[in-house]
């Protein structure tokens, strides 16, 4: 494949420092099967108190009912609404008596299991000699790894330092894009403390953020390799260092339509229209929302979304009128698709785009090199 940079075509500069929202008034926690609810309305409910099986609670409040909310993919769940009382109280606070680096990999993943962290306890099961911890954000106007490699820098590479220890690698790379300056002079400043991490700088190519895209980049196709995302040393951290779940999330809101672009570090649960009476809009314009990047995102009504684990960034963004063109045959779609299929003659053949389905990562490269502008996203925006 021809890899490909994006465009920055605004001046959209992200504050540098994250805005904390911890005091909705209201949380909204999605509950997949109302069957396995542990309390009823009108009960009082702690923080990390389990609520449905598997599902725990951000804050301590009082249960007010249930609501349907939407999610980051356009999908209307049941949600528990919680009336937070701000307090964070714990049931039974949990002392951590034990020392970090105490841990065995047996206990680590036996931790993450309990709280029914699937897709890193399969990451962590099947390393074998190498690790990469995946540093880079593809989207040019999302800054929420980079304010996480910024601020977090200690815990970040304390958390690499133990999975190699723990899991005894043989290599452990962190990746970073070799345009995040800021982050790169943070991280260098302090690795010092840890000599067997490595750092790895990658060119500003769109794409790497995809974990396999990343492992073929730099290794093609080693089967020693592992790679978690920075998102992921935050919940291992917080699990055995602190015994506290990530009941927050790093989010973006920028775009056009914002007078102060900024990361904002946010209950899980929390209303999106709550997350935005914290932020300066610009007035006088019609203005649209796209959640999760200009690449990837969709344009989406905002009255019922909540924050979750999949909401990564908030675009208020103008509208805009694009015409599609006569295709040119022109190959560029197929020559910068990152898993080698043809979206032109996916596009044109709706029967059976369904075979192609498991192999697209939905980047949307396709449609962003297109000069006709055609959208060929095989996996659309919903």
């Amino acid at each position: 494949m021809r890899y490909v940079s994006l465009k920055n075509d605004y001046d959209l500069k992200v504050s540098s420092y994250i805005t904390d929202i911890i005091n909705a008034a209201f949380i909204y926690v999605p509950i997949n099967d109302l069957k396995t609810l542990k309390i009823k309305s009108n009960d009082y409910v702690y923080k990390e108190q389990e609520i449905a099986t598997n599902v725990f609670s951000p804050v301590s409040g009082t249960i007010v009912g249930i609501k349907e909310c939407l999610n980051a993919h356009n999908k209307l769940v049941k949600t528990l609404v919680i009336k937070n009382d701000g307090k964070e109280r714990f049931e039974n606070p949990k002392l951590n008596k034990k020392s970090f680096k105490s841990y065995t990999k047996e206990e680590v993943i036996s931790i993450l299991n309990t709280f029914n962290l699937t897709k890193i306890v399969n990451i962590l099961k099947k390393i074998k000699k190498s690790l990469i911890i995946n540093g880079i954000e593809d989207e040019i106007y999302v800054a929420n790894k980079v304010m996480i490699l910024e601020k977090k820098t200690d815990l970040i590479l304390e958390t690499i330092d133990f999975l190699r220890q723990t899991f005894n690698l043989e290599n452990t790379l962190l990746v970073l894009k070799n345009s995040d300056t800021n982050s790169i002079s943070k991280i260098y400043n302090n690795v010092g403390r840890y000599p067997k991490i490595k750092i790895k700088l990658v060119p500003d190519y769109y794409g790497l953020e995809d974990n396999l895209n990343l492992q073929n980049y730099l290794f093609k196709e080693n089967k020693n390799i592992s790679v978690l995302d920075l998102n992921d040393l935050l919940v291992i951290y917080n699990l055995l260092k602190n015994n506290k779940l990530t009941t927050k999330k790093y989010i973006t809101v920028s775009g056009v339509g914002v007078n102060s672009p900024k990361v904002i570090n946010v209950k899980l649960g929390t209303s999106v229209i709550d997350v935005l009476k914290k932020v300066s809009l610009k007035k006088g314009k019609d203005y649209i929302v796209i959640i999760n990047g200009l690449m990837t995102g969709r344009q989406i009504d905002i009255t019922k979304l909540i924050v979750t684990e999949d909401l990564e960034s908030i675009f208020i963004w103008k509208k805009e009128n694009l015409k599609e063109d006569m295709c040119l045959n022109c190959g560029l779609c197929y020559d910068c698709c990152p898993r080698g299929i043809n979206p032109k003659y996916i596009h044109e053949h709706q029967d059976i785009a369904k075979k192609y389905l498991d192999r697209c990562n939905g980047c949307n490269l396709c449609s962003y090199v297109c000069p006709s502008k055609i959208d060929l996203n095989p996996k659309g925006k919903d």
